[in-house]
């Protein structure tokens, strides 16, 4: 309980933001609306958002993770931040990840601060005017150029931090679970058919009210026989003998589920399910335009 407060209460916020910065990052990041996408979990109609930032870590050892600065008057967990999040890195900087680990930053006798960058940060620390503690809490919140979308605001919060004396934007898609106290990742399973082709929605393991739910994967590709029709395989189980086809180019993406629609269950129970669209792209577009986007949205 104390844990979601901390996190519902600091890593969301977005307003009263210090006077300076007051220019935003945007590099080489793409302007865009992200587009929800339809996919399966164990036989349900599932919508998810697709980010590739350039994640990093291996499938053994679970992914990567960046600290995200938490700014607080004390200890408590009600305590108002005091000022913007700080991060370090960005999209194509060496580090960077989706994935944060939030450091919370109580600075000595200071009811309001503006710490804008990690070298000033850094000299809080060693003089004594500010301590470092690790909550260990994981949190999943892509960088974004400041023009940027989502197609349902509401999926997910925009907050406003900083970012080397300037502003950046990212969404915030909320605790990300973890597994023995380290990040892991899940397998996504991408359905193609005999010519190479990507055919219907790719299925995954798990939803966002799963315990231990992680919004990072890595991509599997699975053969489907010929005469394959799209959208048949809903779960693993459907798979079959085509689990021995499965391969993987070692591509980890950021996939946060924002709906799971009521549908038919691996157990038998039946509830009413939306309908879902299928689409075919060629295998070669899979890895860089994943669920349908293209690879100038992102920085690999």
């Amino acid at each position: 309980m104390q844990i979601a407060l901390l996190y519902a209460g600091i890593l969301a916020f977005s307003t009263a933001l210090a006077a300076t910065p007051t220019t935003y990052y945007s590099g080489n990041l793409t302007a865009q609306v992200y587009p929800r996408q339809d996919g399966w979990s164990k036989e349900i109609a599932i919508k998810v958002y697709t980010f590739l930032n350039g994640l990093t870590g291996t499938v053994a050892n679970g992914l990567d993770a960046a600290p995200i600065y938490l700014f607080r008057a004390d200890s408590s967990v009600s305590s108002t931040p005091l000022q913007p999040n700080l991060i370090d890195v960005v999209p194509g900087d060496s580090g960077y990840s989706d994935l944060w680990n939030i450091t919370i930053v109580t600075i000595k006798g200071s009811n309001s601060t503006s710490v804008a960058n990690i070298d000033d940060l850094n000299t809080l620390v060693s003089s004594g005017t500010a301590t470092l503690s690790y909550p260990g809490i994981l949190v999943n919140c892509p960088v974004v150029h400041p023009n940027s979308t989502l197609e349902v605001a509401s999926d997910g919060k925009t907050v406003v931090g900083y970012y080397k004396n300037l502003l950046v934007k990212y969404f915030d898609f909320g605790m990300n679970g973890a597994n023995n106290g380290n990040n892991y990742l899940e397998p996504v399973w991408v359905i193609t058919n005999t010519t190479g082709a990507q055919s219907g929605n790719h299925v995954f393991p798990g939803v966002n009210t799963d315990p231990g739910y992680t919004a990072f994967w890595y991509v599997d590709f699975v053969s489907a026989p010929a005469g394959y029709v799209a959208n048949t395989w809903k779960s693993s189980s459907d798979f079959g003998s085509a689990k021995e086809s499965v391969s993987s180019p070692l591509v980890i993406v950021n996939c946060p589920v924002v709906f799971v629609a009521n549908a038919t269950s691996e157990n038998g129970t039946t509830t009413t399910t939306s309908s879902r669209s299928s689409a075919t792209t060629t295998t070669s577009s899979i890895v860089w335009a994943f669920l349908g986007l293209t690879a100038v949205s992102f920085l690999v």
